[in-house]
């Protein structure tokens, strides 16, 4: 049996997809706690709201502070803004997550930094 959100969606769409219901979920679904990076736009502002809307807790980085703050005001998520190369600051977010929440279930690095040259 899946224990994560995705893994669920999946079941229930492959189930409605061979003609039949979705499994029957009984129990209270785990509450997790997620840390997204580059979690303002594209397919970071996307994980967030899909874990934000499955009633888990999430908070996200970005160097995008205005996207950002837009998103956790909307998602009720939590926002930090700041550079992943900045490794100091990369981890005083985490120790802040952790001293807040305890500790984290789901870290999902999202963001990628690349310094592309011709060939």
């Amino acid at each position: 049996m899946a224990d994560n959100y995705l893994e669920r969606k999946m079941e229930a769409y492959q189930a409605r997809k061979a003609g039949g219901k979705a499994p029957k979920r009984t129990g209270v679904a785990k509450t997790r706690r997620v840390f997204v990076t580059g979690g303002a736009a594209g397919i970071g502002r996307a994980i967030v709201k899909a874990f934000r809307s499955a009633g888990h807790r999430v908070a996200f980085c970005d160097v995008d502070e205005t996207a950002g703050r837009e998103l956790a005001l909307h998602t009720g998520t939590d926002f930090f803004p700041l550079d992943v190369t900045d490794v100091a600051a990369l981890e005083q977010c985490v120790q802040h997550l952790f001293e807040q929440w305890g500790d984290l279930d789901m870290v999902i690095n999202n963001v990628g930094v690349g310094d592309f040259q011709p060939l």
